[in-house]
């Protein structure tokens, strides 16, 4: 038994002896520069003990911008900003844990950024509008600015000091960087790009005048140079009508010179039958007294406005507004009434017109509604006219 105790405690004794012996001896004061400093110090030379790994912790002086990385005893320095700082160094071996002295640390240089405002960041202010599609670039100032980006939470591989944020999809991001300990935060709100359709409206083609053609949309009145009238006929109201007034003369000449033959003839045959002896001939000055013509107007002639018709139907058919070809046609000489005449419907028609635009704002089709226009007696003919100025 007491053999077995004693082989029990030469067994134990390396192993406790081991896990709890751990030497070290009081590390100097260490100087470094901005930047990234490489194996500053090996921590193996100032600790003595099996299986230890380092770790450490901020000194009477603290840390602040300075990382620490420590990979099989050797460490490394990078610091954004000179200062006097200081840190303590911790052995470990899973069972104890020692402690080094109070280590002062001098970081030497200019500092990598010395953001320590808010208007450092730019752009200004806490919220932003994008649209989809843009771009924006987000910045901290200063040289060699190292920064940590995070967008709505995720940090992101960026590390400089300017970021660029694209807006592809429409909502609100919170994008937060992180300098030397300051923070700022964006919150970007991404709106649909506005799209601004524009109207084309059709433009009426317009004939040239003067070049000797008949074209379209020309007439007597508009373009007499090209449209001329026949022999015996005037232009009115647009179009050529056969000239009354001349034919008109030649009849009552005509008429007035037979009228004098006969008169003449009758008086000489009078006077030789001794029939005008004792009667006054003061009637005769009455019959060539002038009388005040009235004149005679000719009929008004429906103008031809076949052309703007055509027009104002077939766009409309296009899905083109009213307005809009009601603006056009005005801009290419068309006057109101002209316009008018073709839009507005017949008196007797103003039923079938009320009926069709009341139940086509309902959702009916034009179709459907011109059968029912023909089941309740209308005519085809008026139900075309009707739609054709909807």
């Amino acid at each position: 038994m007491k053999r077995l105790i004693l082989i029990f405690l030469l067994m134990i004794i390396p192993v406790l002896a081991d896990s709890e012996f751990i030497d070290f001896t009081n590390i100097p004061d260490l100087n470094a520069s901005v930047g990234i400093n490489k194996n500053v110090i090996d921590l193996d030379k100032y600790y003595n003990g099996t299986d230890l790994f380092y770790k450490f912790k901020a000194g009477s002086k603290g840390l602040e911008g300075v990382d620490i990385n420590i990979n099989d005893g050797e460490v490394d320095i990078t610091s954004n900003i000179a200062g006097e700082f200081s840190i303590i160094f911790i052995a470990d071996n899973d069972t104890d844990d020692k402690e080094s002295n109070d280590v002062d640390l001098s970081i030497f240089g200019v500092s990598a950024g010395t953001i320590t405002r808010s208007s450092d960041f730019s752009p200004a202010g806490s919220s932003v509008v994008m649209e989809v599609g843009e771009k924006k670039s987000f910045a901290a100032s200063g040289e060699n600015v190292s920064a940590e980006w995070y967008l709505d939470g995720l940090k992101l591989p960026e590390t400089s000091g300017t970021f660029v944020f694209d807006a592809v999809i429409v909502g609100t991001n919170e994008l937060q960087v992180t300098v030397n300990g300051v923070s700022n935060t964006w919150t970007i709100l991404v709106e649909e790009k506005e799209v601004i359709e524009e109207v084309e409206v059709p433009v009426i083609v317009t004939s040239e005048c003067g070049n000797g053609k008949r074209e379209s949309g020309e007439n007597c009145q508009s373009c007499p140079s090209d449209v001329q009238c026949s022999t015996g006929s005037i232009c009115r109201n647009a179009i050529c009508i056969k000239d009354e007034s001349a034919s008109n003369i030649i009849l009552w000449v005509g008429l007035l010179g037979a009228l004098i033959l006969v008169f003449v003839g009758g008086v000489v045959f009078a006077k030789k039958k001794g029939y005008l002896d004792s009667f006054s001939l003061d009637f005769v000055k009455n019959i060539f007294t002038k009388k005040k013509k009235e004149e005679v107007l000719p009929e008004e002639v429906e103008e031809d406005l076949t052309g703007l018709k055509n027009y104002i139907s077939e766009n409309l058919k296009k899905g083109y507004k009213k307005e809009e070809l009601v603006k056009a046609a005005l801009g290419q000489g068309w006057k109101q009434e002209q316009i008018d005449k073709i839009l507005n419907v017949k008196e007797e028609l103003k039923p079938l017109e009320n009926y069709l635009l009341e139940n086509l704002k309902k959702g009916y089709k034009k179709e459907d509604l011109a059968k029912a226009a023909l089941e309740q007696g209308w005519k085809q003919e008026e139900v075309n006219e009707v739609l054709s100025k909807i």
